[in-house]
């Protein structure tokens, strides 16, 4: 499915034939926190990254993930992780489909949103982590 595969200081991001892509953590590396890409460029073309696929960010190892404006959907089990601790979701993320973080036994939902977006999947957090509401981040 991969049409191209990109590495950036040790992470892969994979690029797919539908534009959508995925981060892939490189175990012998070790981050606490990721801020993921809003665009790609490959071959002198400008993609815009605006989902989180499936399984995208599944077995990594970050701590804390920064998720970009460009990102207006999450899909189903879109990361699991053990070690992740914080996320923060921007207000461009319109779409949220169920049980987004599996496994994330220790996570602090942030988000810019007021309170759950109407098509957010009544099952997006499924397992009740905390969430924190109307957060603006501090670049």
């Amino acid at each position: 499915n991969a049409c191209h595969i990109i590495s950036n200081n040790g992470v892969l991001y994979v690029l797919y034939n539908d534009y959508t892509s995925a981060v892939i953590d490189i175990a012998k590396f070790s981050y606490s926190k990721i801020e993921l890409l809003d665009k790609i460029t490959f071959n002198n073309k400008e993609y815009i990254v605006d989902t989180i696929e499936s399984y995208a960010g599944y077995n990594t190892t970050f701590e804390e993930i920064e998720i970009p404006n460009s990102i207006v959907k999450i899909c189903s089990n879109a990361i699991k992780n053990e070690k992740l601790k914080k996320i923060f979701i921007p207000i461009s993320v319109l779409y949220m489909d169920e049980q987004v973080f599996v496994g994330c036994n220790n996570l602090t939902i942030s988000t810019e949103h007021l309170e759950k977006p109407l098509n957010w999947d009544e099952n997006w957090n499924l397992e009740n982590r905390v969430v924190e509401w109307n957060i603006k981040l501090n670049n």
